[in-house]
């Protein structure tokens, strides 16, 4: 039987609402006989099923579909789009309705001009009457039109519900629903960047219910623990598209700023999160934040809103916590708040600037380095290079930037050089006095926007130069936050060959403003002593990372990341290898995976299971033999130390399509060790290691030479000397 639509109704305990929703689509204008009706009853336990068992008997077009256990609405859906038949796909809520005439609208609009999707209006109800605001995606629906450029209607990118639209089933390829309770949200956003044309049509209308009881959604929006983490991994996900749509990153941010800084601003005062969940929300969030204009934020419609924002993208967490009481009394007179930020924004700058006047009588603030990282971290580039200053250059006044609150770090900086407290009164003071600002995270350093800074004060400081160390190697097309035009660096560190020329030809820096010297932190990778030790470090998937299924566990453990892992760790012929050549295997997952680091088990003797606590990773690193990981860039440092790398890549197909864009580095023909996908081949080439004495091959030594064509302990010297040549 053909149909000209396929609509996917996911069924889960609607038994007061289903009725009024099957009968909106047994009613279309188009014939009920032109519709497949693919109902998924996600386990429902009331009568939801029974009442659409009387559909389904009286037409031969619905059909129900039965999940053993309750999975979601992502999953049912996904369900349903295995078994959808029809070129065109669309979705609804059991417990909302559609206008008669919906199908019929969309199938002539998309047929006569070729349009890939079809978004149509909605409207919220409820039993209250209660008038709900729309998003900015609203307006949209002041007119039909057709969109081929979603830049000149940027409010689509708040249209992220699925509900009120109809695909080409062509648009959406392979793309599936996450198991997220906003799951609309990324299937949604990636169709409407690919979709080539949409037809906007306020003659036919979505009805979305408001359902007012206790146990709803509505109620526990902001009491609700998992509805935080679900909307921040939404946003994490949306800021790395930027990667691969760069095009649309003002939309995403405006998007990002818009649904996350409510959640930024309540979590604060939420027991149900730990001081350190806090912490770590708090600079996840700040990190989505990263590289966003002050004019994107000048869309946002509230004052309080603007200030949230700015204050997550400059402030440390113990700022920002400190000061949440300083927002609520700016949330109280947000009628004058334009005007109060304006003259504290000037006040403070003013006392600032003349607090520096005075500073510059004390020789110790003059010719300042100020370095930093992410502001409350020492471990990476920023680190290596403040070190580097202390230890060779004690004549220079440099300061480390960082909260005092990570006392373990804090503590190993403060023990060689200056510490300052990040987002403090001083920090502020030194960033005007500096001469260099050194830093290997963009948008950290500086407590202002520093355009506007230097644009308003630079003449204060007209010798002052900004140093991007990097974080890590370049791989990806991020020209788009990191290229000239989004910068104000006066050099830009590389730390690998064909990264150096991949960013001075693509990323719009002029002659010299890019320099290859390696990387700070690897001048420490040159001393180390190699133990019998095999580090297996797989990275993580955010799509495990940040599942907010409540036996997460459980979940995890039916994972392929799951089941692959632990069946290499089982593994006997592997087991018998350690054994009999003495060494040690220590499985070591990703920091964001190390939560279901429990979750794996082994009783072998010469296999550990390593956990954050116990381990150092650049301990790790460096006195382990071989690496085997599968998509971690920690692998150019290994490689760096001329030791032996390999990749079990089992699910790289998906890895590239939901986790990670591929760049100009190609693991095939660049990377550090060969690629396998599967178990026997890593079992056979560590066996391989084993009787080569771990050996790296020649052909794997050759690339790595001919990736750091620069192999000493004066990177650091390098960039110092890259950096006062700076005129």
């Amino acid at each position: 039987m053909s149909f000209r639509l396929s609509v996917i109704i996911p069924v889960y305990n609607v038994e007061d609402y289903i009725e009024e929703c099957l009968n909106s689509i047994v009613n279309q204008t188009i014939g009920i006989d032109q519709i497949e009706v693919i109902l998924i009853n996600d386990h429902s336990t009331d009568n939801s099923i029974s009442i659409a068992e009387l559909y389904a008997d009286r037409y031969d077009s619905i059909k129900i579909v039965h999940h053993k256990r309750n999975m979601g609405s992502g999953i049912a859906r996904n369900t349903g789009l295995n078994m959808a038949t029809s070129q065109l796909i669309a979705f609804i809520d059991a417990d909302d309705y559609i206008t008669d005439n919906t199908f019929e609208m969309a199938i002539e609009s998309m047929e006569l001009t070729n349009s890939d999707l079809f978004i149509y209006e909605y409207e919220y109800f409820s039993p209250s009457n209660k008038a709900y605001p729309r998003n900015p995606s609203a307006q949209l629906f002041a007119d039909t039109q057709i969109v081929k450029d979603i830049r000149e209607f940027p409010e689509i990118i708040f249209a992220t519900s699925v509900c009120n639209k109809v695909f080409k089933r062509e648009l959406i390829g392979d793309l599936k629903f996450t198991e997220s309770r906003i799951e609309d949200v990324m299937f949604s956003t990636i169709t409407t960047f690919l979709a080539r044309k949409i037809y906007i049509s306020n003659r036919c209308k979505y009805f979305y219910r408001k359902r007012e009881e206790s146990n709803s959604k509505t109620d526990e929006y902001y009491s609700n623990k998992e509805s935080y983490l679900d909307h921040l991994n939404v946003n994490i996900q949306m800021h790395e598209l930027i990667n691969e749509y760069p095009e649309y990153k003002e939309l995403i941010d405006w998007f990002n700023i818009r649904s996350l800084h409510p959640f930024i601003y309540n979590m604060v005062n939420q027991s149900f999160f730990t001081l350190k969940e806090k912490r770590d929300y708090f600079y996840k969030s700040k990190e989505v934040f990263t590289g966003i204009s002050s004019e994107t934020i000048e869309r946002l419609e509230k004052p309080i809103s603007k200030y949230i924002v700015k204050s997550t993208q400059k402030n440390s967490f113990s700022l920002f916590f400190s000061t949440k009481n300083s927002i609520k009394l700016y949330n109280g007179i947000r009628k004058r708040l334009p005007l109060i930020q304006k003259v504290n924004k000037a006040a403070l700058l003013g006392l600032c600037l003349v607090a520096s006047f005075f500073y510059r009588f004390n020789s110790k603030y003059r010719n300042i380095w100020l370095v930093c990282e992410r502001g409350y971290e020492a471990g990476d580039n920023g680190y290596s290079f403040f070190k580097y200053l202390c230890q060779n250059h004690p004549e220079i006044h440099a300061f480390y930037l960082m909260d005092y609150s990570n006392q373990q770090d804090f503590n190993k900086v403060n023990s060689i050089g200056e510490v300052i407290q990040y987002g403090s009164f001083k920090h502020k003071i030194l960033f005007i006095l500096a001469k260099y600002l050194v830093t290997a995270h963009r948008g950290t350093i500086e407590p202002w926007n520093y355009q506007q800074y230097k644009r308003f004060c630079g003449f204060l400081s007209k010798n002052q130069k900004y140093i991007f160390l990097q974080h890590g190697i370049t791989k990806d097309d991020v020209s788009n936050v990191l290229g000239r035009k989004q910068t104000s660096f006066d050099l830009f560190i590389t730390g690998a060959k064909p990264e150096f020329d991949y960013i001075s030809s693509t990323f719009g820096y002029h002659n010299g403003e890019v320099v290859y010297t390696g990387f700070a932190r690897f001048d420490d990778l040159h001393s180390f002593k190699i133990k019998k030790q095999i580090l297996f470090m797989p990275t993580w998937r955010k799509k495990l990372a940040w599942s907010n299924i409540s036996d997460r566990a459980e979940m995890f453990k039916n994972t392929d990341y799951f089941r692959y892992y632990q069946s290499l760790l089982s593994n006997e012929e592997l087991i018998r290898v350690l054994n009999q050549s003495g060494y040690q295997l220590v499985f070591y997952p990703h920091h964001e995976m190390q939560q279901f680091v429990d979750c794996f088990s082994t009783n072998a003797e010469h296999i550990l299971i390593g956990n954050k606590e116990r381990f150092d990773v650049q301990t790790l690193l460096k006195e382990s033999s071989v690496l085997i990981t599968d998509y971690s860039s920690v692998f150019f440092d290994f490689g760096y130390m001329g030791k032996p790398v390999v990749y079990y890549q089992f699910d790289s197909v998906d890895f590239f399509q939901t986790h990670y864009k591929r760049g100009y580095f190609s693991y095939q023909s660049d990377g550090f060790g060969p690629v396998f996908s599967e178990e026997q081949e890593i079992i056979d080439y560590i066996k391989f290691l084993v009787n080569s004495n771990f050996q790296i091959e020649d052909k794997y030594r050759q690339r790595i030479e001919r990736f750091f064509t620069l192999k000493d302990q004066n990177n650091c010297e390098r960039i110092f000397q890259s950096i006062i040549q700076l005129k």
